[in-house]
């Protein structure tokens, strides 16, 4: 409102305190997908390296599999990536059971799967089929994939930077093309 009682026009309001925090918020939402893509980068790079882990440091153990196929056909893939195999085992390590979980596509006829498994003396929930911690050259993929996500979130914006430090004068002023505010910084910096 102005002097008169009249309302100030839209363009010459001054923006209010909560208009201002509206900026700050967006900056925080806008940090948000990056963390959470951040976590999804980390997640790929830790199930990676569990796997590649549990072949070089993990203990190998016969366990009793069970096979079950779950879900329908997808008739758009070939017929030995039609349908998914739910792949369970269990195993005892010092008298206690432990279990574990994977899913594997294949054909109508099932999946072969061995009944060996590899897991951490130390923590034996972390396990999984000993074909599955093998080394493979798809597992470069997710890590790969992961280290790529985090990079490219966490990547710093560039910030042009000029050095005006340890030149002359005139080099600094024959340097310059046009007026702009490198001349107020190089004068201000003295």
């Amino acid at each position: 409102m102005s002097q008169g009682g009249q309302q100030r026009p839209e363009w010459q309001q001054r923006p209010d305190k909560q208009q201002m925090s509206g900026k700050q918020a967006a900056k925080k939402r806008s940090a948000l997908p990056r963390i959470l893509l951040t976590i999804v980068g980390i997640i790929l790079i830790l199930f990676t390296l569990s796997d590649l882990s549990l072949f070089l440091f993990g203990k190998l153990t016969s366990a009793d599999v069970s096979v079950r196929r779950f879900g329908g056909s997808d008739e758009s893939l070939g017929d030995n990536l039609r349908y998914q195999w739910s792949v369970d085992w269990v195993f005892q390590v010092d008298g206690q059971e432990y279990q574990g979980h994977a899913t594997q596509i294949g054909d109508p006829n099932g999946v072969d799967v061995s009944n060996e498994i590899r897991y951490f003396t130390f923590a034996p929930w972390i396990n999984n089929l000993k074909s599955s911690t093998d080394p493979n050259p798809l597992h470069i993929i997710p890590l790969a994939l992961g280290v790529f996500v985090i990079l490219a979130m966490n990547k710093k914006p560039a910030k042009p930077s000029v050095s005006y430090k340890g030149k002359s004068e005139k080099q600094v002023l024959d340097s310059m093309s046009d007026y702009d505010d490198s001349v107020e910084e190089y004068y201000h910096d003295k």
